[in-house]
Order: C-alpha cells, then sequence, then structure tokens
C-alpha cells in the first residue's frame, strides 16, 4: 500500500510499503564471560585459563615462576606435614581430585565423574579436596606443584 497523506488533525496514519527488517539477539551472546552450562570448558575464561596453562608448562623456564607464586600464597607451611597428607590421600583413594569450586575444567571433569560412576555425594567414588575451600589448600597445591 501506499503512504497516505499526513495532517496534523487527522486521525489517518501514515504507512509505509516496506518492512523494517526483524531484529532478534543471537541466542549466546560473543563476548558472555557466564559458563557455558553444558560445557564450562568452553567460556572465554577457561579458553584464556588454557593458554595461560599452556605458556606456562613444565619446559617453560616461566614455570619456576608460577612455582614461586604458589609457594608465596601459601605463607608459612610444614612441607614434610602437607606432604605427608598429600601422599596419604592419593594412597587412600583410588580417584583422587584435587580441585577449584569455581575452576570450569575441575567442574567438568567433576561431571563426567559423577557421570561415570555414583552421582550420590555421600558415596562417590572419587574424593574431591576442594584446594579453595580446605585451610591447608594452598599449601597441598604447591606440594602438589613440587610433585609434578
Amino acid at each position: 500500500s501506499q503512504a497516505r497523506a499526513f495532517a496534523p488533525n487527522s486521525r489517518t496514519i501514515p504507512t509505509r510499503s516496506t518492512s523494517l527488517p526483524s531484529f532478534s539477539p543471537s541466542p549466546t551472546p560473543r563476548h558472555s564471560l557466564r559458563l557455558h552450562v553444558n560445557d564450562p570448558t568452553k567460556s572465554p575464561i577457561a579458553s584464556l585459563a588454557d593458554k595461560i596453562q599452556t605458556i606456562l608448562a613444565k619446559t617453560s623456564p616461566l614455570n619456576a615462576a608460577k612455582l614461586s607464586l604458589v609457594k608465596s600464597l601459601a605463607g608459612d607451611y610444614d612441607a614434610a606435614a602437607t606432604r605427608q597428607k598429600l601422599d596419604g590421600l592419593i594412597s587412600e583413594n583410588p580417584v583422587l581430585m584435587l580441585s577449584f569450586t569455581t575452576c570450569p575444567f575441575c567442574i567438568k571433569a567433576k561431571s563426567v565423574l559423577d557421570a561415570k560412576g555414583s552421582k550420590d555425594s555421600d558415596s562417590r567414588y572419587y574424593k574431591v579436596v576442594e584446594l579453595d575451600v580446605e585451610g591447608d589448600g594452598k599449601a597441598i597445591r604447591a606440594e602438589m606443584g613440587e610433585m609434578l
């Protein structure tokens, strides 16, 4: 249809013969910082963490700096007692996971383990030690870094 004449006091509303293109936002924002529901390792933060870990691989000279930082964050601790605790956790549990509650790779790994075995949190067939929750978690992380 053609546009009709429009007068300020008239009740006639102009119309257009062409319609505006419809806009619908994409279902997933490109720069979303949220964890992905189905795969938390696909988030931009997880991708960045993976790249940093690759750069700081054991063969990299930066690895020594990373281990030094982890030890400094742990503060003063009894290395022998922490190593003994870590060795005990390893020997007592067929599957042991040292985890961080917010780590997307840890979340995915726990999900995979739950899918493979018991989902009952009281009778998991694997042991999870959340290093960011445990009082000596930073010390355990530092000693684990020395073991690898």
